[in-house]
């Protein structure tokens, strides 16, 4: 096993496969749970004093014999009109070169990618699937089949036309202004496969229903010669939601917090069996880790960049 890592790309071999997290923007989040903030300080000492902690939003790149996966093209490319939107709304956080200047890093071109992966239909994971040009989308993985999960999808006659009393209104515009149209693109090419149920997508790359952030999430493992890996979307967003099943982010968005509940304690014990390298969308790039059993809970062990680096070395 052997990993690389510069400021917005991290790469690492996972057997026989590449997986590469590509970061596009990280910042300041404050802490936002649908617990108590008395309860969450004492519960975390090491965050006692902290206003706010790191945050990313990083797509992820799976390099596998002939298929090449992009798991949630997070936000249009820089200096597009919407990258520009979002980046004026995240003033305080900073910008990477975007998942295109990745990929050409890695030497992947768009018509190469083979799998789009959405774990889930929301705005911060989908905005990148296509290119606007001239007021006009089109899928920017035209040879690649895309997965959504089926609960996810909202046809239009489905869709809400103004924010519920409680939205968010900027999710909300992202969302319905943004998101659905290029979705709806993605159709149209005939791109798009909905999907229930464990999806086998490629050989050792699995995509596993995960319900609770949205109704369709689902989360990617993939596996190499004896070894695995698992990018788990938004099954949490902080690491700290690893060891406390029962915090999410917020009940708002539409998300469930008894399926996710559910979805964690299925999942997050037979990841920690496995002894597998995870990800999360919003970990603090780069966000390579294990789960770790803990008693009758797990928690986040983040793997440190010293100890990339020396993989790097001992590879």
């Amino acid at each position: 096993m052997s990993a690389d890592t510069d400021d917005f790309t991290s790469t690492r071999r996972i057997g026989n496969v590449t997986v590469s997290l590509e970061l596009e923007m990280s910042g300041p989040s404050t802490i936002d749970l649908n617990v108590d903030e008395t309860t969450w300080r004492k519960a975390l000492p090491e965050l006692a004093d902290a206003e706010w902690v790191p945050f990313s939003m990083s797509s992820a790149v799976i390099q596998s014999g002939q298929a090449t996966l992009v798991i949630d093209p997070l936000i249009d490319e820089p200096g597009s009109r919407l990258r520009n939107e979002v980046e004026d709304d995240y003033r305080h956080w900073s910008s990477s070169p975007g998942l295109r200047a990745g990929l050409e890093r890695l030497g992947v071109a768009n018509d190469a990618v083979t799998h789009v992966v959405i774990t889930h239909a929301h705005f911060d994971h989908c905005l990148g699937l296509t290119i606007e040009q001239h007021g006009e989308y089109r899928p920017r993985f035209p040879n690649a089949r895309h997965y959504l999960g089926a609960a996810d999808w909202l046809e239009p006659e489905e869709r809400p036309a103004v924010p519920p009393p409680d939205a968010d209104t900027v999710f909300f515009r992202w969302t319905f202004e943004e998101m659905w149209p290029r979705l709806d693109e993605i159709q149209r090419a005939g791109l798009l496969e909905l999907i229930e149920g464990p999806t086998a997508i490629a050989p050792g790359i699995t995509l596993l229903p995960a319900p609770g952030e949205s109704p369709g999430h689902h989360i990617v493992r993939g596996e190499s010669d004896g070894e695995s890996i698992y990018h788990l979307g938004d099954l949490v967003h902080y690491w700290f939601e690893l060891a406390h099943m029962g915090w999410i982010i917020s009940e708002s968005e539409g998300r469930d917090l008894q399926a996710m509940i559910a979805s964690r304690r299925d999942l997050l014990p037979r990841i920690a069996a496995e002894q597998a390298i995870v990800t999360f969308s919003h970990a603090e790039f780069p966000g390579w880790g294990r789960i770790v059993e803990d008693g009758d809970w797990v928690r986040w062990e983040r793997i440190p960049l010293l100890q990339i680096d020396d993989l790097e070395r001992n590879g």
